[in-house]
């Protein structure tokens, strides 16, 4: 359905029907009574607020079986109307949630008093959908996508409501009063329903019936569906199905040019109409009828005769009205009453801002094309619409085909921003069809042939972005350089526009991803402080020097100067956030949290500075869980995340400030949390460790261990993965405050269950080493033995294990034993794995021979 920020985005509009919701609560949820209530707010496109109230009474357990069959098919009635004036995708989804809430029903809901009728609004589901969708096929009538949508919604249509006429057959005519207690329906609520169907069923079969090609066929269809509702005409005159029925009647006639049948049945149909609604309908028939015999002038005569008795004039006249003045302001022109006819228009756009809902959306499209005659002239307006026709039916060739012509004949006529609209339209059809080179073809030639155009800069980047999207495919030199070159050229040619930032960003996020991240980071400066994208492109800023600092220390290289500039960097950025401590974002938050871990890092420990901006982030987090429980919503996942990984950072840095206490608290603070999330706090406190000064790693130890402590405490609670990361921690920690032989001996355990983890068989023999006893050494010796046999022999993993047992030889004094290893390695396999190897090994065995 909606999501819940949508959904709060309209709780302002509450009030206005509380009065009825508390109405409407205190009488009982009757049948007739919800669907009044329910229709009005429909009616007047309150759709949130229906739907809102309907999700809270199911959500509660108060309403009896029948009741929530009531709401639930009037639910189900809002979303299906909801979104015949959505989107397509959200109407998709509305329609989707209305399916699946009948189905659930009906399928949980078994012995329901109601469940006959659920059943029958299951079956009325496709009818109603194919209602939404003739609605749109009537706004535009060339898309051959939507008139086959609408048959076979029409069509299902017809054979569910055909099978569940078959389940009234079935089930018994009169309800015993025991059911009628429970709810069930009525004896004429039955009737009532099984007329709605059989009316809905002639109905679907009209609206197919008009969208069928022309032809005898058709007519003997339309004489069929005539027949049927005259069957139906016949029955029950109270019901408003009857009178549906009627004005069915009416309408076929008048398509028929049977006028006067038609405007008979109107007259009695007026007569018996008891509510305005239906009175509307009749009333805006009535008017057609008079458009169809050429009594134009008749018809808007009726329509103002309606405004001066007082009745206020419903959607749907008010729809006829403006089909009526646009017909007057045709005959107008053909007549050269030019100023008649901006009387006509003004006043069919009065009629337009009037009207609500699907209406509106009819009248918006008619007077849209009126528009658009006037303002391109036949000719071009005729060419756009058979591309926008060709469009709408899929055949993009074509679609391409038209609008070029019509851009061209724009350009000629000197309507340049036609022009550009046109052969904009032409770039945007060949990036939908992946068609790149044509498409940066047609956003060059825009640039070139309009370059003072508004939409020029727009067109320059897409053909950027069209270049970007040829070098992805073919990541070659010449490919490279000509999306190099337009990025470039966008820069300069508009300089100071949206169009150069976003090339800028472009241009600095393809050197990101070609590793030229000095290039980037002077790019990602260029953003200003007040475009959008300055929040990412200063996070990516502190990104690529986290990288930059990451790979020198690989290599050895100049960290100092790069962690100096990134000070620098730090302050700028500083500089242009907001003064207050909450951040504005979350990309904010993200920089921050990696600015405070560079500072951890960084060789002068910024422990205190990496604190500052970790409050910050903390009181950011804080303000925005105060908001989502104020919107009564759950906090995203990702501020979560942000949080956690805060609170391991404070950890550290506190520690490092020597606040233990302050620590610890957050250690107590992160008791509360779940096991898992504990964990991954515990997990990064344990790589930090190593990272920051060795004479604090024996308190950062002690911290590990009260975590690790209240962690044991739920041990059952982490999966088998888990409880090895937290053995694993507690072995860091141990390292951490110096007890070694523990260390060892949690790896050794670990080793039992993954005997070829070689990482855990390196760290128990780096614990054995740096303790050091002749007992470790002995033990580290046969550690390696275990790596040892898990590599092939002359393998580089091999030679190495040898190397190392050879060396804790000579360090238990067994020299001789050291020298009669290597030997026989060296004989047997003279390559020694790889050259760097090789050297260390003859390295090595040199020094054991000189001895």
């Amino acid at each position: 359905m909606k999501s819940e920020g949508a959904r709060l985005a309209h709780r302002t509009s509450l009030p206005l029907v509380g009065v009825v919701v508390l109405y409407v609560a205190q009488l009982g949820w009757g049948d007739d009574l919800q669907n009044r209530y329910f229709q009005g707010l429909r009616d007047r496109g309150l759709y949130l607020i229906a739907e809102d109230y309907a999700v809270s009474r199911l959500g509660t357990d108060l309403l009896l079986p029948d009741e929530r069959a009531i709401v639930t098919i009037e639910l189900v009635r809002t979303l299906t109307a909801h979104g015949g004036v959505s989107s397509p995708e959200q109407r998709d989804e509305l329609w989707g949630e209305a399916e699946r809430l009948l189905k659930q029903f009906s399928e949980s809901h078994k012995n329901n008093p109601r469940l006959l009728e659920i059943q029958a609004e299951q079956a009325l589901l496709p009818a109603r959908f194919g209602d939404e969708l003739a609605w749109e096929l009537q706004i535009n009538p060339v898309n051959q996508k939507l008139a086959t949508a609408t048959r076979d919604e029409f069509t299902k249509a017809i054979q569910e409501i055909a099978e569940v006429l078959v389940e009234f057959d079935k089930a018994p005519e009169k309800p015993s009063p025991s059911d009628l207690a429970d709810g069930a329906l009525t004896q004429t609520e039955r009737i009532n329903l099984r007329q709605q169907l059989e009316f809905y069923l002639v109905r679907s079969k009209f609206f197919l019936a008009q969208i069928a090609p022309p032809g005898p066929d058709r007519t003997g269809l339309f004489l069929d569906i005539a027949d049927e509702f005259d069957a139906l005409s016949k029955e029950r005159p109270e019901s408003k199905w009857t009178f549906k029925a009627r004005k069915y009647l009416a309408t076929l006639a008048r398509d028929r040019g049977d006028y006067s049948r038609a405007d008979s049945l109107l007259r009695s149909l007026a007569r018996d109409a008891a509510e305005y609604s239906m009175q509307d309908e009749i009333l805006a028939e009535q008017v057609r009828s008079q458009y169809d015999q050429g009594k134009l002038d008749d018809g808007l005569r009726m329509i103002t005769d309606q405004i001066q008795s007082g009745h206020p004039l419903g959607d749907e006249v008010r729809a006829v009205a403006v089909e009526g003045l646009l017909k007057a302001w045709k005959i107008a022109g053909e007549k050269g009453e030019t100023d008649f006819q901006k009387e006509l228009l003004a006043e069919a756009e009065s009629h337009h801002q009037r009207t609500r809902g699907k209406w509106q959306k009819l009248t918006y499209a008619k007077l849209s094309q009126v528009q658009q005659n006037l303002n391109l002239g036949d000719e071009l307006a005729t060419l756009v619409r058979q591309a926008q026709w060709n469009y709408h039916n899929g055949d993009l060739k074509q679609a391409i085909q038209f609008f070029q012509n019509a851009a061209a004949l724009a350009h000629r006529q000197g309507k340049s921003d036609n022009a550009v609209d046109y052969a904009f339209t032409v770039g945007s059809i060949q990036i939908q069809q992946e068609d790149w080179p044509a498409a940066a073809k047609t956003f060059e030639d825009i640039v070139a042939n309009f370059p003072e155009a508004q939409k020029s800069q727009d067109a320059g980047l897409m053909r950027c972005y069209a270049l970007g999207r040829i070098y992805l495919q073919r990541p070659l030199q010449e490919t490279r350089i000509a999306y190099e070159a337009a990025l470039s050229k966008q820069r300069i040619q508009f300089p100071n526009t949206p169009s150069a930032i976003e090339a800028t960003w472009m241009l600095a996020v393809h050197n990101e991803q070609r590793l030229q991240w000095t290039d980037a980071i002077d790019l990602y400066r260029e953003i200003p402080a007040d475009h959008p994208r300055y929040d990412t492109a200063i996070l990516r800023i502190v990104i690529l020097y986290d990288k930059i600092l990451t790979r020198l220390k690989e290599l050895k290289g100049p960290v100092e100067v790069w962690e100096d500039q990134l000070l620098e960097e730090i302050v700028r950025i500083e500089d242009h956030l907001p003064n207050h401590n909450v951040l504005d974002s979350m990309e904010q938050c993200q920089t921050a949290l990696r600015i405070a871990q560079l500072l951890l890092q960084h060789r002068d420990r910024w422990y205190s500075v990496a604190d500052h901006w970790l409050k910050r982030i903390e009181q950011t987090v804080e303000a925005q869980q105060r908001e989502a429980d104020l919107r009564n919503a759950k906090l995203d996942p990702l501020w979560t995340q942000i949080q956690r990984a805060t609170s391991q950072l404070r950890i550290v840095s506190l520690a490092g400030q020597q606040r233990l206490g302050d620590a610890r608290k957050i250690m107590l603070q992160l008791e509360k949390t779940d096991p898992s999330t504990m964990l991954g706090i515990l997990l990064g406190l344990t790589e930090m460790t190593s990272k920051i000064d060795p004479l604090r790693q024996v308190e950062m130890g002690h911290l590990q261990l009260e975590a690790i402590s209240r962690l044991e405490q739920s041990r059952s609670e982490l999966t088998p993965q888990q409880q090895r990361m937290l053995d694993d921690s507690h072995a860091e920690a141990f390292i951490a405050i110096g007890n070694l032989k523990e260390a060892a001996d949690i790896y050794a355990e670990l080793i039992e269950s993954t005997p070829r983890n070689e990482r855990l068989l390196r760290k128990v023999i780096e614990v054995l080493l740096k303790r050091g006893k002749a007992e470790d050494l002995l033990e580290a010796r046969n550690w390696w033995k275990r790596i040892e046999q898990l590599y092939k022999p002359g393998e580089p993993g091999w030679v190495e294990a040898r190397l190392e047992i050879a060396k804790i030889d000579v360090r238990i004094g067994e020299k001789e034993q050291a020298l009669k290893l290597l030997g026989v390695t060296k004989t047997l396999y003279p390559q020694l794995g790889t050259p760097t190897l090789r050297e260390e090994f003859d390295r090595f065995l040199d020094e054991l021979k000189s001895q």
